[in-house]
C-alpha cells in the first residue's frame, strides 16, 4: 500500500470516475461522480450464460452524478472532438445499435433475437434453447489432448514452468513451493512487530462495496472499522 501510494503521487493529475467515495476516489486529484447501474439504462449479460437482461434505469440520477458516457462526452465537447467521440448518438441511441450489431451477430450463428422495442419491454430474453453447450479448454484437452493443446510451451498442464524459472526469481521459482512470508509471527520482525493483524471477510458488507450504507456504517466506530484483540494483549499495552 505505501508502494502504491508513493506511485500514485508521481503523476501530475489523477482522474477517477467512481459512483462511491472509495480509498481510489479519496487519492484522486479529480472524481467525477458516476451513476450507479440503478441509475442508467444498459443491457446485461455474461459471456457463459444464454440470458439478455434489459437494464431500465430505476431511480434518478443522484445529485450530480452522469453516466460515463455523458461524462466522456462532456470532456470531448471540450476538446472539440464531441460529435467524432458520440456520432450524434445519446444513451438510448447507442443502446439500441450495439443491440442491432448483436442482433445481426446472433444472426450469422443461427441465433434468433427479437428487435429491440420488444426486447426492452420484457424481463429477459434466453437463447438457451439455440446454442450448444459451449466445451471448456480443459474438457476438449481431457477429451484429445493430442488435438486441443493447451496453450503452455508443451501444450500440457505445466507443474514446472522453464520460462518462469529462467528469471531467477527469489520468490518465484518455476515450481509450486513453500515460501516463508516476510511478515508473520513465525519470521524475524515479529520480534520488532510482535502483533499479527488478520483482516477476515466483514460481516456488513461486501469487501468496500457499498461501505457509505447505513448497515455498513453501524457497525463501525468513530467512521472505523473495529478490530477485535485478545485481552493479554491489550492489558499489556494500556487498552
Amino acid at each position: 500500500l505505501n508502494r502504491l501510494k508513493k506511485a500514485w503521487s508521481r503523476p501530475e493529475t489523477i482522474i477517477v470516475n467512481d459512483p462511491f467515495w472509495t480509498a481510489t476516489a479519496r487519492h484522486a486529484d479529480i472524481v467525477f461522480p458516476a451513476t450507479t447501474s440503478l441509475e442508467r439504462n444498459d443491457v446485461g449479460f455474461n459471456t457463459f450464460d444464454p440470458y439478455i437482461t434489459p437494464m431500465p434505469q430505476a431511480v434518478e440520477a443522484y445529485a450530480q452524478s452522469k453516466n460515463d458516457y455523458d461524462i466522456f462526452r462532456g470532456l470531448a465537447e471540450r476538446l472539440g472532438v464531441e460529435k467524432a467521440f458520440s456520432e450524434g448518438k445519446n444513451e438510448s441511441d447507442w443502446l439500441k445499435y450495439i443491440f442491432a450489431e448483436s442482433k445481426t451477430a446472433a444472426q450469422a450463428s443461427n441465433v434468433t433475437i427479437p428487435d429491440y422495442e420488444q426486447f426492452w419491454q420484457s424481463d429477459h430474453i434466453s437463447v438457451a434453447d439455440q446454442i450448444e453447450d459451449v466445451e471448456l479448454i480443459l474438457e476438449a484437452f481431457r477429451r484429445d489432448p493430442h488435438a486441443n493443446p493447451l496453450g503452455t510451451p508443451s501444450g500440457k498442464i505445466e507443474i514446472y514452468s522453464e520460462t518462469i524459472a529462467s528469471f531467477n526469481y527469489g520468490d518465484c521459482p518455476g515450481h509450486p513451493v513453500w515460501l516463508d512470508k516476510q511478515e508473520w509471527l513465525g519470521g524475524p520482525l515479529a520480534k520488532r512487530f510482535p502483533l499479527h493483524l488478520i483482516s477476515g471477510q466483514p460481516a456488513a458488507r461486501l469487501h468496500s462495496q457499498y461501505d457509505h450504507s447505513v448497515i455498513s456504517r453501524a457497525t463501525k466506530i468513530n467512521g472505523r472499522e473495529p478490530m477485535t484483540m485478545h485481552p493479554k494483549d491489550a492489558e499489556e499495552r494500556g487498552i
